[in-house]
């Protein structure tokens, strides 16, 4: 498997691994960005692996723009997280597909570094569910990308 294609999905089943923990009434709760609760987090980082499938197929950036805020988890958030990741995993894994020229929003890029993009977004993405309270004014200050796990 190729290196960064391993790291996308080590930080996929972190972050799978902390859904996981996320009980009923947490999906509501704030992130440390301020306009995103863990839903809205989750469904962003649901949404992205969908619309990183759609690229690796040859879609185009106006529609990875116009799909980006679309609800991607219905009743089920953890399941379409783990479908996403699956599917983006597929996807990625297909003959030529790294080295092939993507329509990303920011501009053509290889798929090796879309994906590379994609793998430090979920890096930062990292909620704090499940066992901490709600963050605070104070925690929701922290880092730079307004995110601090």
């Amino acid at each position: 498997m190729d290196t960064i294609a391993a790291r996308f999905l080590l930080s996929s089943n972190d972050f799978e691994r902390r859904l996981r923990d996320v009980r009923q009434g947490q999906w509501t709760w704030p992130t440390p960005c301020t306009e995103w609760n863990v839903r809205v987090l989750v469904n962003h980082m649901t949404r992205g692996n969908l619309n990183y499938v759609h690229l690796a197929g040859g879609g185009s950036s106006a529609e990875f723009l116009r799909l980006r805020d679309a609800d991607a988890l219905g009743d089920d958030p953890v399941g379409a997280y783990i479908r996403s990741v699956e599917q983006r995993a597929e996807a990625f894994a297909r003959p030529g597909v790294l080295d092939r020229l993507l329509d990303y929003p920011l501009g053509k890029l290889p798929g090796r570094q879309a994906l590379a993009v994609r793998t430090k977004a979920r890096r930062r993405a990292r909620p704090r569910i499940a066992s901490s309270p709600p963050p605070t004014k104070h925690r929701a200050r922290r880092g730079k990308s307004g995110y601090s796990g």
